[in-house]
């Protein structure tokens, strides 16, 4: 069974689910709604706490819905151990979790206006966290309920829960940041065959617009994400591995957890994130300096200095820009203090060295930049010889950022010359005329030269 979708807004369900257990969370989540939060008060107060300081005194509440038992729908078989999972390791780095496990519409939607009339009275952040079967129609995603019974189509929107209702619930919170993460099977979500013209092929349609908040999806739009073969889906064991990493950026552990499920699935899911916040958030605050080193457009050397008397022995986390690019020193280890020589490089940027004289736990975000960009030429007629001086070109390769002249030509056509200045990936369309002046095609030409 293939895992529908996954949206991450600081909701977490998770847990086996019985009517005793709903009324117990449902009790949590009046009494945490009605409290106030001493943390916050004093955050709104103190007008002049650092920004990075006022990340270590916001509430984090989540929400964590997993749905396994389906009367209507296949049943699934790690959505529960996913959102369970979840909900455990976000308390451990500091999130009051919520639960909802096997929970019918009714109990979903009561949770979720819950659960954003506490993040209306507290603040702060909120993650909804949803693993289980999602559908998609009409270019609108919905939540799926263990008592859905859809029969056709327009059965959709009144059996289960839109992703709209959520996010629009999570909207009028007013909070600083939410995360919603979705995680869902959409492969044959029914047994009966008859109903698959309903639900079409699989995948989730793109999620509306909605300020302030990270929507992370296991699969790419119209993919359909694995169930896994251990205890989680694809998606969420990676996700757990990458969650509590320290001083790692919001965006970049599901830039991380991207790379592992593509690699883990070879390419066939790879997860999608649609990012409208503004602010920092980390699951993990980095407990030492963090500082950001960019690349000057050129292979190029950085000294970082940091000082921390009491120990001998410190962390240095790496988070390189592309993700993928080769660091030589292995990041979240621990190092002794003093000099350290570490190179960050991949194909088609420009590498950085730096020296860092280590004597604090440091994460160091570094950002390459492109030294290389694909060009196209397309030519009309197509048969038309490119020749550019002292390259032997091939349409499609890689060349460092620069100036290059080029000619078209072909016999019987007058032929057209041009200077670029490479400095980002480019397709360019070039028309010959005829001898006699002539067009040989309707295409629209990215550049004119006169004929030589």
């Amino acid at each position: 069974m293939s895992k529908l979708f996954i949206v991450l807004s600081l909701l977490t369900f998770s847990g086996c689910f019985s009517e005793k257990n709903s009324q117990a969370e449902v009790r949590n989540l009046e009494k945490a709604s009605n409290s106030e939060d001493g943390r916050i008060l004093r955050l709104k107060r103190v007008e002049d706490i650092p920004e990075y300081a006022k990340l270590s005194l916001e509430s984090r509440y989540a929400l964590v819905i997993g749905n396994n038992n389906y009367q209507n729908f296949t049943t699934l078989k790690n959505a529960v151990n996913d959102a369970t999972d979840i909900g455990k390791k976000l308390e451990k780095i500091g999130f009051k979790v919520f639960k909802v496990l096997n929970g019918n519409r009714d109990e979903m939607n009561r949770k979720i206006q819950q659960f954003s009339n506490l993040l209306k009275k507290s603040g702060g952040v909120g993650m909804v966290f949803y693993a289980g079967h999602g559908l998609e129609m009409a270019g609108k995603n919905y939540l799926v309920p263990t008592d859905s019974n859809v029969k056709d189509k327009f059965d959709i929107p009144e059996e289960n829960v839109a992703l709209n209702t959520v996010l629009a619930r999570l909207d009028e919170a007013g909070n600083r940041l939410n995360i919603l993460v979705l995680d869902a099977c959409r492969n044959d979500p029914v047994a009966d065959g008859d109903f698959r013209e309903t639900f079409g092929n699989g995948g989730l349609a793109l999620p509306p617009s909605a300020s302030g908040t990270y929507i992370a999806y296991s699969a790419d739009i119209g993919q359909v994400a694995e169930d896994g073969k251990g205890r989680n889906g694809t998606f969420t064991k990676n996700l757990l591995e990458n969650l509590d990493k320290e001083g790692i950026p919001l965006n970049k552990v599901f830039q991380l957890t991207r790379k592992a499920v593509e690699k883990d699935t070879d390419g066939d899911q790879s997860p999608a994130s649609y990012d409208k916040t503004t602010g920092d958030f980390y699951f993990v605050l980095p407990k030492g300096k963090t500082l950001n080193v960019g690349s000057s457009g050129s292979n190029s050397d950085s000294t970082v200095n940091l000082k921390d008397d009491a120990r001998t022995k410190f962390r240095v986390t790496i988070n390189p820009s592309p993700v993928d690019a080769e660091i030589s020193l292995e990041s979240g280890k621990y190092y002794t203090k003093g000099t350290h020589k570490i190179l960050v490089s991949k194909d088609g940027y420009y590498s950085k060295n730096i020296d860092l004289n280590l004597l604090e736990d440091t994460v160091l975000n570094v950002t390459l930049k492109k030294s290389h960009f694909s060009l196209i030429i397309n030519s009309y007629p197509a048969d038309s010889r490119i020749k550019f001086e002292k390259i032997d070109f091939k349409n499609g390769m890689k060349l460092k950022e620069g100036i290059y002249n080029f000619k078209v030509l072909k016999d019987g056509y007058l032929s057209k010359s041009g200077e670029i200045d490479l400095k980002k990936d480019t397709v360019l369309n070039i028309e010959l005329l005829t001898k006699s002046g002539e067009k040989t095609s309707s295409i629209k030409t990215d550049l004119v030269w006169n004929g030589q």
